[in-house]
């Protein structure tokens, strides 16, 4: 099998665990404790945080961000300028106005499923400061998104966390 390959501007954590026959190309940064899979193709400019799982075979290609929490399993294609996010609202301050602190965030395991793609897509509006409803017992959602969401996310309602996304598109054909 083909040796790992990281261009010398790409910054990799000594811990992250890259497999046989991946390429890492200019700018990207790998952080501790990240895995990344064999034959993989991880374009320029891309960003993997702390304890990200890639699966093998999958193309990340240019200037794609994978935050903590999300894991892409085998055979996935992400296109340019995708950004998983790790909080099914991120927000810098609080409905009262307030900077979040550590604690106003919550991570939420984000699981892209074999095979997927994920492409940028037209923009979409989600209401201000809505939330899913919360059940304390309730073990912390995960997120997987599967072809079907993919689709419904391109003119549809995409169903995450309880609640909907809507895209222009949708809310035009209402």
């Amino acid at each position: 099998m083909e040796r790992v390959f990281i261009h010398p501007t790409a910054e990799v954590a000594s811990d992250a665990r890259i497999g046989a026959g991946t390429h890492i190309w200019h700018l990207v940064q790998v952080r501790s404790g990240a895995q990344i899979g064999t034959e993989c193709n991880i374009g320029k400019n891309v960003y993997i945080d702390v304890s990200v799982v890639i699966g093998d075979r999958v193309k990340i290609q240019n200037n794609v961000s994978v935050y903590h929490g999300v894991t892409v399993e085998d055979g996935v294609f992400i296109g340019p300028h995708v950004c998983f996010t790790n909080d099914v609202l991120p927000r810098a301050i609080t409905p009262q106005g307030m900077v979040k602190g550590q604690d106003d965030w919550v991570v939420t395991p984000t699981r892209v499923c074999s095979g997927a793609l994920s492409i940028k897509r037209p923009v979409i509006s989600i209401l201000r400061w809505w939330r899913p409803p919360l059940r304390r017992a309730q073990r912390p959602f995960c997120r997987c998104i599967s072809m079907a969401t993919l689709r419904a996310s391109a003119g549809m309602c995409a169903r995450v966390g309880g609640g909907s996304i809507m895209s222009s598109k949708a809310r035009a054909q209402r």
